[in-house]
């Protein structure tokens, strides 16, 4: 690794002169290599020794007129001392003197030195966006509302690790449309979701949905992975599986700007808790390495995306969460081999960037100015996606239309999901109202799903055998069974007793009424239509 001129050489070799040499004498002092080292990197004008908020030693170093990161314990800062140690003295020190050295050198770094918050790949700093293009220049984009820049020498803002690649430099003219060439998308909502979702994952201070990309074999899921992974965040590790242990999937996590898990069957619950944890900014607490007592905390917000030939999200956290695309299989004569799309991505890749920062920027202006009457659960990237929506080129109404109708159909998979929620809408059909018990609620469902549904409750192991189950799950659905029209309440005398009320009907006698009844939606039905001017009982920004 090259590293100084010859002025920057003199000047180390005469502060370390100067340090070794008796305070009242001009006799030198015989000091020993981890000294020697450790003075080189003090009265080094270059470096800059500093701690991370997770209190981890790291250098900064002017390497060839660019200023490169290093974590003080890293085999890369390791190499780098010694051959700044053998130009200045011309040999090699030894193994001991250098673990000393770095010892020392972490302790600056840790106690005397300065605290920076590094991010991987994308982060904010005062007004603007940055994003580490992870190339060998250790160059940056700025983003603001007024344009992006390349920044030779961005401020103290990123770490890396050894898996990630150099993005490409974004080209003058930029078109994000260019990505939809890639994906198998037809669904024009759908491309709007895409191109929306693509944009905000760089946007550092949000939650984001998770893709959640299902599909039969052949739908080229694990294409639409990796192409968003090369665009947001390149790694030699494409997609990815879900490690067995808790505290490997935490370092995934924290090792990653964007994660994709391909192939996914099903997601425990264990794990699917910590994907929505990671989706919205919660803390994960792993045990610091060679110890035994003390912890890491890790704080920080992902982009992840799960592919799978089945919708395997089915928990009504982890769907709130996440943009449902479901993939269509590639007809024969339109498949396309896979070095065919590399090459299209190498080919188009840098204007695709650009289009995305050119949109980024337009979108900073607007979202200050964003007003919406209601917001769903993710209403961050609801406002921040009407803003990208409208930089597209697309109106707010547009979107909010596209996004809400996949709510909608999130919300059907949940139900759908969930036989005791299938049963009780079938057991609802007809009813205003019900009151009972768990227990008799429990019966009523087992006739509605073994009469009706022609379902073998025996054999399903997921329906509630036990009134406790039961009333348990339902408080788990009760949000997504609202949606539908049933709405579930406790009794106040004793908890004991639930009442189901039944408003389905009366909304399709208000939308008899309006003239608006064919666009009302009812899983009681099994139809799933959207209205034009409401969706959810969210008022759309168009219509206001």
């Amino acid at each position: 690794m090259s590293t100084y001129d010859e002025k920057a050489t003199a000047e180390i070799e005469a502060a370390t002169n100067k340090s070794i040499m008796g305070a009242d004498t001009l006799t030198p002092k015989k000091l020993s290599q981890a000294d020697r080292l450790v003075d080189l990197v003090e009265n080094d004008k270059n470096i800059e020794l500093f701690h991370d908020d997770l209190n981890e030693p790291f250098a900064q170093i002017n390497i060839n007129g660019h200023k490169e990161i290093l974590k003080c314990r890293s085999r890369l800062f390791k190499l780098w001392l010694v051959r700044l140690f053998r130009e200045i003295h011309g040999k090699v020190p030894n193994t001991d003197s250098l673990n000393t050295a770095i010892m020392n050198i972490e302790g600056e770094a840790r106690f005397k030195g300065r605290q920076y918050q590094l991010a991987i790949r994308v982060t904010r700093h005062n007004d603007a966006i940055w994003y580490d293009l992870t190339d060998k220049e250790w160059r940056a984009v700025k983003i603001t509302a007024e344009g992006w820049s390349i920044e030779n020498n961005p401020p103290i803002l990123f770490q890396r690790y050894p898996h990630h690649q150099d993005q490409v430099e974004p080209a003058q003219q930029g078109d994000v449309q260019l990505a939809l060439n890639l994906v198998n998308i037809q669904d024009e909502n759908t491309k709007i979701l895409f191109l929306v979702y693509l944009v905000s994952c760089f946007i550092p201070t949000i939650p984001h949905p998770i893709p959640n990309v299902y599909g039969s074999q052949g739908s080229a899921k694990s294409t639409f992975s990796k192409i968003v992974k090369k665009l947001v965040d390149p790694s030699k590790i494409e997609v990815s599986d879900f490690p067995t242990k808790k505290e490997e999937l935490i370092q995934k996590m924290a090792h990653n700007w964007l994660l994709f898990f391909d192939n996914v069957s099903n997601l425990p619950q264990a794990i699917s808790d910590m994907l929505c944890r990671a989706v919205t900014g919660s803390g994960f607490m792993k045990r610091e390495l060679y110890t035994d007592d003390e912890d890491i905390i890790y704080s920080f917000k992902r982009c992840i995306g799960i592919n799978g030939i089945d919708l395997a999200a089915s928990r009504p956290d982890l769907l709130e969460r996440s943009i449902l695309f479901e993939l269509e299989r590639v007809p024969k004569e339109k498949r396309r081999q896979e070095k065919e799309l590399d090459e299209m991505l190498e080919r188009d890749k840098a204007k695709i960037l650009a289009g995305i920062f050119d949109t980024l920027s337009k979108s900073m202006k607007i979202h200050p100015s964003m007003r919406l009457p209601a917001l769903p659960r993710m209403a961050d990237f609801t406002m921040w996606g009407c803003a990208i929506a409208e930089a597209l080129g697309y109106s707010t109404d547009r979107f909010l239309t596209a996004y809400y109708e996949n709510i909608n159909f999130q919300n059907e998979e949940v139900l759908h999901a969930n036989l005791e929620a299938v049963a009780l809408m079938e057991f609802m059909k007809g009813k205003t109202v019900w009151e009972g018990t768990a227990s008799e609620l429990l019966e009523e469902l087992e006739t509605a799903a073994v009469n009706s549904l022609g379902i073998n409750i025996q054999k399903e192991k997921s329906f509630p055998k036990a009134a406790n189950v039961l009333s348990r799950k339902l408080k788990q659905l009760k949000i997504n069974l609202a949606e539908v029209g049933l709405h579930i309440t406790w009794g106040k005398e004793t908890k004991r007793t639930i009442i189901i009320q039944n408003t389905s009907q009366q909304t399709v006698s208000a939308a008899v009424s309006s003239g608006e009844a064919e666009n009302n939606i009812s899983l009681l039905d099994d139809k799933t239509k959207n209205s034009d001017d409401t969706v959810n009982g969210t008022v759309h920004a168009g219509n206001l």
